[in-house]
């Protein structure tokens, strides 16, 4: 059987693979192929998952496999094996419950919004009023501003390399006396220092008797080597040794968007999405660094330290424009700071929307809580300082990512996967009621002296039922959480609410489930107001 006949025999539904829509995450299929090939095993694969040998129906000679993707999205490679030879095919899953726009939104969203708080908590302990500073802004949307840097940079680079700043520098060096032709009268005034060596006698009589001290018939001394000074032109100062850090920052920076749209590449081939864009934007990345390259090496910056800091600009830079704008480059790097990509929350789009959809969450939540008080700790990012400001951000699990001061004297907590120990609740501290561990996602715990301590809990869901609403069954946890966390031995939940990507709220009281997107967060905003600006004890 020709490779064409083979690529043609299977089905997917009931249509031929090759042709078929791609797949919804979490609908289940059914992959069926008539009886080929020679050879006792038969096995199909897709992705990494063995479905194995097939399954026969009575009174249907094919052969059948079934498979349900789960949460699985992208493309997925499907392989039979019949003996020796194999057969592949390609099946791609795609997002069910939010459009493949929104699905891409969300993956935006994740970015621009650690963005936002970065820049919320490196520009000072108060949130800005408004709530978070969520923009438009990803990491890849911010390369032509990076690119535009690197070209002015280099630009830079070449105009203070054509008639750089020179400096006289005064060196000292020790120099064997048979080199020199004069010596001046600090390097005699310097002699009696210097190690002595005995000239010979036959060595020119008459300096001998010149040499040699009163009474004294033995011979004379000469040193060995004179400690001479000399002045030279140094290109060595502060503004080219901060040229040198500017243009080592940005190639930092370039290398690290340069990682960022490979993953983003493979993220979108996997998805089925074009890469087009991103092609574009890998070729300016590599000219960028290798622009970045040749200004390294430049003789002015080649060898030099770089500076990486400049309190104040230097007489140099109020009065010479070409250093006057490398000051202000570097100002705008340093106010801009890099945030790092190394964080596994970049990756998660590839496989699990769940877990992205809840990071999501914590993500908004947290810039939002930003305005109800002073931040008195953090640990949403970890700050290096590695080539300037470097923020990698960490989502720790049941330790305090930020901590408020709110105006009323109490501290706001915010927590994500906090785990609640079996009965600990019973005890002075936090803890379950019941006898099992509860762990909700989002979890916000309100402590003021004299008051009783209350929590708002968010678990983020991602089901959703044909009418947009949350699954009945989904509700449960939100009545068990509300009963089961609490604090010395009585529930302290001031409300528990279920995030979703649906449309149909459920609004139960203080329980209940509020559909929540990127576009849609005015439900949980309201919620947010309601138990921070509400004091504890009238809780």
């Amino acid at each position: 059987m020709d490779d064409t006949q083979q690529q043609s025999s299977m089905l997917i539904n009931g249509q031929l693979l090759t042709a078929a829509q791609p797949v919804k995450e979490w609908q289940p299929i059914t992959l069926t192929c008539n009886p080929h090939g020679q050879g006792d095993t038969v096995r199909l694969r897709i992705g990494t998952e063995d479905l194995g040998a097939p399954t026969l129906k009575l009174g249907d000679a094919r052969w059948r496999w079934t498979w349900n993707p789960e949460n699985r999205t992208g493309s997925f490679p499907v392989v039979l094996t019949v003996g020796a030879d194999s057969e592949t095919w390609s099946l791609t899953v795609v997002p069910s419950k939010l459009r493949l726009e929104q699905y891409e939104r969300l993956l935006q969203e994740v970015q621009a919004t650690a963005l936002a708080l970065m820049l919320a908590l490196g520009g000072g302990k108060v949130g800005s009023e408004g709530g978070p500073r969520v923009t438009e802004r990803s990491l890849l949307l911010t390369w032509p501003q990076l690119e535009q840097q690197v070209m002015h940079a280099v630009d830079l680079a070449k105009a203070i390399a054509r008639s750089p700043q020179e400096l006289p520098k005064r060196t000292i060096t020790s120099r064997p006396l048979y080199e020199l032709d004069t010596i001046d009268g600090a390097a005699l005034a310097n002699l009696a220092s210097q190690p002595l060596d005995e000239v010979g006698a036959a060595t020119l009589p008459t300096l001998q008797t010149m040499l040699q001290p009163l009474g004294h018939t033995g011979v004379g001394s000469l040193p060995h080597s004179i400690t001479v000074s000399s002045t030279a032109s140094s290109h060595d100062c502060l503004e080219h040794r901060l040229l040198r850090g500017v243009i080592d920052r940005l190639a930092q920076r370039v290398t690290e968007s340069g990682a960022i749209m490979q993953r983003e590449q493979e993220r979108r081939t996997r998805s089925g999405l074009g890469a087009g864009l991103i092609r574009e934007l890998q070729l300016g990345q590599q000219r960028a660094a290798r622009e970045l390259r040749r200004a390294q090496a430049l003789p002015l910056l080649d060898g030099l330290p770089a500076a990486t800091h400049c309190i104040t600009p230097t007489h140099l830079m109020r009065h010479d424009r070409r250093y006057r704008a490398l000051y202000a480059l570097w100002r705008s790097l340093r106010e801009m700071p890099q945030l790092a990509i190394d964080s596994p929350l970049w990756s998660l789009p590839l496989a699990d929307l769940p877990t992205l959809y809840e990071q999501w969450c914590l993500l908004w939540t947290a810039a939002s809580l930003l305005e109800f008080g002073e931040v008195e700790q953090q640990s949403l990012f970890r700050i290096g300082a590695a080539h300037g400001l470097t923020w990698t951000l960490t989502l720790a699990e049941n330790c305090p990512l930020l901590v408020l001061r709110q105006p009323n004297g109490g501290r706001a907590k915010l927590y994500y996967q906090r785990r609640y120990l079996p009965l600990a609740g019973h005890h002075e501290g936090w803890g379950s009621l019941d006898p099992f561990l509860r762990i909700p996602d989002i979890v916000i715990e309100l402590e003021q002296e004299g008051h009783r301590p209350m929590s708002l809990l968010l678990d983020a869901k991602y089901r959703v039922m044909p009418d947009g609403s949350l699954p009945q069954n989904a509700l449960d946890t939100a009545y068990t959480y509300r009963g089961a966390v609490g604090y010395n031995g009585l529930p302290a939940t001031s409300g528990v609410w279920l995030l979703f990507p649906g449309t149909t709220p459920v609004l139960a009281g203080d329980v209940g489930a509020l559909p929540t997107l990127p576009d849609h967060t005015n439900a949980l905003q309201a919620i947010l107001e309601r138990v921070m600006r509400t004091d504890a004890a009238t809780t």
